[in-house]
């Protein structure tokens, strides 16, 4: 039992880190074309 904690917990914390890391990646890669866009 204790176990199914402990990987469940490590399971819900990377895959928080996996959303975060999308999340920050999606917001580069939309600044990114904003920029390129105000540029031209």
């Amino acid at each position: 039992m204790l176990d199914a904690v402990k990987i469940g917990r490590k399971w819900h914390s990377s895959r928080r880190a996996f959303l975060d890391y999308t999340i920050d990646h999606a917001k580069i890669n939309l600044f990114k074309s904003l920029y390129t866009t105000i540029k031209e």
